[in-house]
């Protein structure tokens, strides 16, 4: 067995194996076909490995992933549950942290559920550490919210295509203040490709001659994933405030609109993933998500 490079022809078999991950692990994600081709987006700097058996099928995948002009490399992937225990998932990280380094980042992430203490004590044995940890959060919404009233100086405006560049900008410059890293335009359309624009709006301060961005909230559809869940769901997948604008209760008046569009569209809960320590963690709890699951995220330094 020898590891081979996988790419956009290998989409099927890739999209077939991360089923079969998903419900050995009894996963309430489901991973569209659409999202595994999402995987190989120009916009993202990619390397992908694979390991086949003897007959040809594959009994392994591997993915590094890092966003145009970020530094991160996300690694995902995962060993068919029939060759488990063979000591192939040591073989894997090895092989991702080579191709994360070969990409040209600084620090490779992974994402695993609390449930999964052993890919935690895999990874752990491999020289990761645990970073952070991210709060799944989720919200009935089966009664409507408090209002909260509109500051005379802000307008909320759907989150159009012709205003993703102003977001993206936005967006960067306050990864600048927070010592965060930025994102190509390309690469944020490509991390945000289920948007559902019905759901997602931007908060302007109008005043002076031109309106600026004071915050916004993207929100996503992944219908696939409802079948599992056995309710449907909005989830957002980004809420961003500007520092000056703190204190004017936008997240929650964002929240609001947020909320609305998703009633009308006739989804039963919200979902989000918060970090644990995230100045905006009170404000969900405060407006009524409740706390689900958590998600550990492990980092290997590759610049050692």
């Amino acid at each position: 067995m020898a590891w081979s490079e996988l790419g956009p022809t290998d989409a099927d078999e890739i999209f077939r194996l991360i089923g079969q991950l998903e419900a050995a692990d009894g996963s309430l994600v489901r991973t569209s076909r659409e999202e595994v081709e999402g995987y190989f987006d120009d916009a993202m700097v990619w390397r992908a490995m694979g390991l086949r058996a003897s007959d040809g099928s594959l009994l392994a995948f591997g993915l590094a992933r890092m966003p145009g002009g970020g530094r991160e490399v996300r690694l995902s992937g995962g060993v068919r549950p029939d060759a488990r225990g063979e000591g192939i998932g040591r073989l894997l990280a090895a092989e991702q942290l080579r191709a994360a380094r070969g990409i040209g980042g600084t620090s490779a992430l992974v994402h695993v559920d609390d449930a999964n203490a052993e890919l935690a004590a895999l990874l752990e044995r491999e020289g990761f550490e645990l970073s952070h940890t991210f709060v799944q959060m989720r919200m009935r919404l089966d009664e409507e919210d408090a209002a909260i009233p509109t500051p005379a100086h802000i307008r909320i405006e759907p989150l159009s295509p012709e205003r993703d560049g102003g977001v993206v900008r936005f967006h960067n410059a306050v990864q600048a203040q927070a010592g965060g890293s930025a994102i190509s335009p390309d690469a944020w359309a490509a991390e945000h490709a289920f948007i559902d624009r019905d759901w997602s709006f931007v908060a302007f301060d109008v005043r002076g001659d031109r309106p600026r961005i004071a915050a916004y909230i993207v929100c996503e559809r992944f219908e696939q994933d409802w079948q599992a869940f056995g309710w449907s769901e909005g989830y957002i997948s980004e809420v961003v405030l500007g520092r000056e604008w703190r204190g004017l209760r936008l997240i929650s008046l964002l929240l609001g609109w947020s909320m609305d569009a998703f009633r009308a569209s006739g989804v039963s809960y919200a979902g989000i993933d918060v970090p644990e320590h995230d100045y905006l963690y009170s404000t969900y709890v405060d407006y009524g998500f409740e706390v689900t699951a958590r998600t550990r995220v492990y980092v290997s330094n590759l610049d050692g």
